[in-house]
């Protein structure tokens, strides 16, 4: 069984676009065997080829994929809400450093790259609202505008945090929001919205 070479997995693996792999991954490309695959990973994570993402996922150090495409490919099902949705789509105005998602698997954390990565657990009827959109490594699944804020509401109803008082919901729609609410936390949340959140004009 030939050993992979550095150069030649590079090659295919960014002309297929697969940014983010695992020796499975490897292993059905090359047709290779899995000691081979791990041996490469191992070898040239150690010589900073490649960089471990987390157990099982790793990418290529000099084509690391965006932040958000990370996100959604080490823990999954998974799609970016919360205040990383909320910067992507202009409705806070900071830049959020912590790459926040929603999944429904455990609650979960991960740090890469000194990047924090966190996943906030929710419910199967709950895991909606999302598509896809473009970034610099391709398309990633991120909460449309009014479902990332009817995720924060939800999680600040349970966690009773502070609200950032510089949330501007001017361009939202009004009627979809209020809809993926109450789909998601029924009239209880609803109410919740509007109690702990005044509208700008």
């Amino acid at each position: 069984m030939r050993k992979l070479k550095r150069e030649e997995v590079r090659k295919k693996l960014l002309g297929m676009g697969l940014l983010i792999f695992t020796a499975h991954d490897l292993q059905q490309l090359f047709d290779t065997n899995k000691q081979n695959c791990q041996s490469f990973l191992s070898y040239n994570t150690q010589n900073n080829f490649l960089t471990r993402l987390r157990k099982g996922f790793y990418a290529f150090t000099e084509n690391l994929p965006h932040d958000f495409a990370i996100a959604n490919n080490i823990y999954t099902p998974s799609y970016v809400s919360l205040e990383s949705a909320l910067s992507f789509h202009h409705i806070i105005p900071e830049t959020v450093y912590t790459i926040t998602s929603v999944t429904t698997k455990k609650t979960q954390e991960f740090k890469i790259e000194n990047k924090q990565f966190v996943y906030r657990s929710i419910k199967k009827t709950g895991f909606f609202g999302y598509r896809a959109y473009a970034v610099e490594s391709g398309k990633v699944n991120i909460a449309v505008p009014e479902k990332a804020l009817a995720d924060y509401a939800y999680y600040q109803q349970i966690n009773q945090r502070e609200w950032n008082d510089r949330i501007d919901i001017s361009k939202i729609n009004k009627k979809q929001l209020n809809s993926f609410l109450k789909r998601l936390g029924g009239n209880k949340l609803l109410k919740f919205w509007k109690g702990h959140f005044k509208a700008k004009k």
